[in-house]
């Protein structure tokens, strides 16, 4: 089944459909093809997702199968980042994310920047790095074309306005964290970004 460009929306849909179905390696060939016309945290998600016992150490080892499709592609350095942080190993996130890094970095990469630094030990790094993502843009997120509120999961139908077919890919969204301490601020950019970052993809052992 050919997935045009653009269309991840259609190869979620196409992959839960086959899955459901029994049809794992065809789910599995849809999502890698929508991975490597344009990588996506969704479709990263939902191919961690259709084995569902899958030891962590393999469903890290098929994760970065995926990666390679689109090696220098930003979703894929993020989700190489995490795979490396998941198995503990900071210098090859760090290395992952490092063409990532420049002044405007987006704040899913600084937030992962921090979570890299505290592994290192370097808790001024990751304060510094916690900082940035205050200020910094998200580099995307769904939005509704009819209400304009914005969301970190693709839905048919808007979950506010419930307009089908409404949520589109939109950039440049600014970031919307408390600012109070830095420490709060962790927690809540945690809570924030647990989708965008891979984690429930991505598991240590």
């Amino acid at each position: 089944m050919a997935i045009a460009p653009g269309l991840t929306a259609a190869a979620l849909i196409a992959a839960k459909r086959m899955a459901l179905g029994g049809r794992l390696w065809r789910a599995s060939a849809v999502l890698e093809q929508a991975w490597a016309k344009e990588p996506h945290p969704d479709i990263a998600r939902a191919y961690a997702a259709l084995k569902a016992d899958e030891a962590p150490r393999s469903r890290s080892w098929r994760l970065s199968g995926l990666t390679a499709q689109a090696p220098d592609h930003p979703e894929s350095r993020i989700l190489s980042a995490s795979i490396a942080l998941g198995a503990g190993d900071a210098q090859s996130a760090r290395e992952a994310l490092r063409p990532l890094t420049a002044n405007l970095a987006p704040a899913r990469v600084c937030a992962l920047m921090a979570e890299i630094e505290r592994m290192a030990g370097d808790e001024a790094q990751a304060r510094t790095w916690l900082q940035r993502s205050l200020t910094a843009p998200h580099d995307a997120l769904w939005g509704c074309q009819a209400c304009a509120r914005q969301f970190q999961s693709w839905n048919a139908t808007c979950p506010n306005c419930h307009a089908f077919d409404a949520l589109t890919w939109q950039a440049g969204v600014a970031a919307k964290i408390a600012k109070d301490t830095a420490e709060p601020a962790h927690d809540h950019l945690t809570s924030d970004f647990s989708t965008v970052l891979y984690r429930e993809a991505v598991k240590p052992d």
